[in-house]
């Protein structure tokens, strides 16, 4: 069953100024779609924020209230290093307006100045137990510009981050690499929660377009179109994980097509999002095959 569902916060009221078919948030208010069980959240006032992912009640998505730092899942231009540090404003934490077109809602940024990028996602229900995103960077400036867009997914430590790598090569940035494993081509990170010394991050290139991270018997799976390492931004990678030093979350993190675009043209990034059960008697630990054969039967 699809479902979308407006829901208003306690005691708010909700104005619309309606211009063209678009809807302009005026209060607080959280978007919930939902396929089969699972369901996905987003907040158009607090930058187009996507707040939880669920299977069931089960929630793979770190909450506010559990890591003020870094929380929901969220999308930069790339490379970073354009705008190095904290991420462009209007496209992180601004309000989004809001178009509801058939079964896609559809969120838009304000104009960012700083980066001359206008940044929509579309989120729509996909087959069940998935919710499709599209994200689409719009050069709005005067001149051409570079970029990919970049998702980043803030999930609790306490799982197994796995994925089919391609170009050997590992790379990192600002911090220390994440301890990882690379069994018979598949890369394995074990987000345990036990203390380290530093943040960490790394990056490198995957293989048959699809990362898991394996929670509580549960699977959250992104499946996007593979990309060639040439074709990622400068100092950046396809697929990114960062391990926080303060707080218990970690970052997954997908990258897209580095693009060259003219003004007014646009490059954009599809992720599907699953959520499913580990079924009974498949272990969650490195080097598991029969782990590795059931999200390829799923993304199928």
């Amino acid at each position: 069953m699809k479902t979308i569902i407006l829901i208003l916060s306690l005691l708010q009221i909700i104005i619309f100024a309606e211009e063209k078919g678009n809807r302009t948030m005026k209060d607080n208010c959280v978007i919930t779609i939902n396929s089969g069980k699972v369901s996905i959240s987003a907040d158009p006032l607090n930058g187009g924020l996507i707040t939880s992912f669920k299977l069931g009640d089960y929630e793979f998505i770190t909450q506010k209230k559990d890591s003020k730092e870094g929380y929901g899942s969220t999308v930069w231009p790339s490379p970073q290093s354009v705008w190095n540090w904290p991420p462009p404003a209007v496209l992180d934490r601004k309000p989004y307006t809001v178009e509801n077109l058939n079964d896609i809602v559809k969120m838009t940024s304000g104009e960012g100045c700083k980066t001359g990028f206008q940044l929509s996602k579309e989120i729509v229900s996909g087959k069940e137990n998935s919710i499709k995103l599209k994200y689409e960077m719009k050069n709005i400036s005067n001149e051409v510009k570079k970029t990919a867009v970049w998702e980043i997914s803030r999930a609790p430590k306490g799982g197994m981050l796995f994925y089919p790598i391609g170009a050997p090569e590992m790379g990192v940035k600002f911090f220390p690499p994440v301890d990882v494993k690379n069994i018979d081509g598949i890369i394995w990170f074990d987000a345990n929660l036990n203390k380290q010394e530093n943040h960490k991050l790394s990056y490198g290139d995957g293989k048959e377009g699809w990362l898991a991270y394996a929670i509580n018997n549960k699977l959250f799976i992104k499946k996007f179109d593979d990309i060639l390492p040439e074709e990622t931004a400068p100092g950046e990678g396809e697929i990114l994980y960062y391990s926080s030093f303060t707080c218990d979350y970690i970052e997954i993190e997908v990258q897209g097509k580095y693009a060259e675009l003219e003004p007014g043209k646009s490059v954009s990034l599809e992720v599907e999002w699953i959520g499913i059960e580990i079924p009974e008697g498949i272990k969650v630990e490195a080097g598991n095959k029969e782990l590795v054969d059931f999200v390829r039967s799923v993304i199928k």
